[in-house]
């Protein structure tokens, strides 16, 4: 339901409380008592309007559903501002593309709190990690790309972190933490799937001592593994196959580490056929997906075991090269340490190649009895 409304000249302490004059044909909302609406927006429409954007309460506790009303309101500017306290700020959540093309956090993400926040992130919703984020300045709404506008129904900070409702069924609850890492202050957007997954209750062992000295990272790898916890050095370098690898003589032993995200993406359009089939052509070769097989089976906006096939036909496809569910990050660092060390040991020392010998073409000699000698205890006769 769509209602144009001027507001009253009065209406200077708050537009929810006041009610507007509807102008148009058929029965208004506000023809007879209703329950007071819930303000979940303010946009600016022109030099001297704004439109705001009203909910109705929930049909019943518990439930967040209901029917957005959007009123088109005239308020006057007073000191370069509109009038009304709902018209301060914008009370949405808005995600939108960052402008800046050379910046690594490719969003950004307004949250209404402390006269409006702006984040940039480095992706739209943390759908399977963390999402990293870092504060943003001198943000112009009117030049930006929207890519979503949600109504918030809380944002409030509790001590480091920032709980955050929206005004959906699905993907409502997050939260931004603040926390320090090297000295550096960050902002780290989690929801609990996330939080849960980050720790799957599983403690890792420490591994034992290696001969293991260096790891390469590919130079594009943003984010990547940095084997805190052992005793190894890790370098960049542009690696022409997977992103980490361990020199292995001649050769590499590469790993390739993909978001669940991202694996069902290259398994859609055809790009992990390619890089598989080019890792199998090393020693040592493995595919990390940080993400379970039961995530994968879920996953939106494909065919019920679409992806799940199409990962089966390339591990047949290419049997040397295994394909690794792991639960989180971190597990998957340890893994892949892991492997990397049985790999740099089995170049030192080889494994036995184990061959059952060839069947002779002669036939079996036959075995001599033995017979006991003369004169042992065994033949000694006692003495009378």
């Amino acid at each position: 339901m769509r209602l144009q409304a001027m507001l009253s000249p009065n209406a200077s302490h708050g537009c929810g409380t006041q009610c507007p004059f509807v102008l148009g044909c058929g029965k208004p909302y506000f023809a007879r008592a209703r329950a007071p609406l819930r303000h979940v927006g303010t946009n600016a429409v022109g030099e001297d309007a704004i439109k705001l954007t009203f909910a109705r309460p929930s049909p019943r506790p518990g439930t967040h559903g209901g029917t957005r009303i959007e009123v088109g309101a005239a308020v006057r500017r007073v000191g370069g501002g509109f009038d009304g306290q709902e018209a301060r700020g914008v009370e949405e959540f808005i995600v939108a593309r960052n402008p800046d093309k050379t910046s690594s956090l490719p969003f950004l993400v307004h949250l209404p709190i402390d006269g409006g926040l702006w984040l940039k992130a480095r992706d739209s919703w943390p759908r399977t990690a963390r999402v990293y984020c870092h504060p943003a300045d001198d943000v112009d709404i009117d030049r930006l790309e929207i890519v979503e506008r949600v109504g918030v129904l809380a944002c409030v900070r509790r001590g480091v972190a920032i709980d955050l409702v929206l005004e959906r069924g699905v993907n409502r609850r997050s939260q931004f933490v603040t926390t320090t890492a090297r000295g550096r202050r960050m902002v780290l957007w989690q929801t609990q799937k996330v939080a849960t997954s980050a720790r799957p209750g599983v403690r890792i062992p420490s591994a034992a001592p290696s001969p293991l000295a260096v790891i390469f990272i590919d130079t594009r790898e943003r984010y990547g593994y940095t084997f805190a916890g052992h005793a190894v050095r890790v370098e960049r370098r542009a690696l022409s196959a997977g992103d980490y690898a361990v020199a292995m003589g001649d050769s590499y032993a590469v790993i390739e580490r993909k978001r669940l995200d991202d694996f069902a993406s290259s398994l859609s359009n055809a790009q992990l056929g390619y890089t598989m089939a080019e890792l199998a052509l090393l020693p040592a070769a493995a595919v990390v997906v940080e993400g379970t097989y039961s995530k994968l089976l879920r996953l939106p906006h494909a065919p019920t075991g679409y992806l799940a096939d199409l990962a089966a036909r390339l591990q047949v496809r290419y049997p040397t090269v295994p394909i690794v569910y792991v639960e989180s990050r971190k597990l998957g660092q340890e893994w892949s340490y892991r492997f990397f060390k049985a790999a740099l040991a089995r170049e030192e020392s080889p494994e036995l190649e184990l061959r059952p010998e060839p069947r002779s073409t002669e036939p079996p000699k036959p075995r001599r009895r033995r017979t006991p000698k003369r004169g042992t205890a065994t033949d000694a006769t006692p003495s009378g």
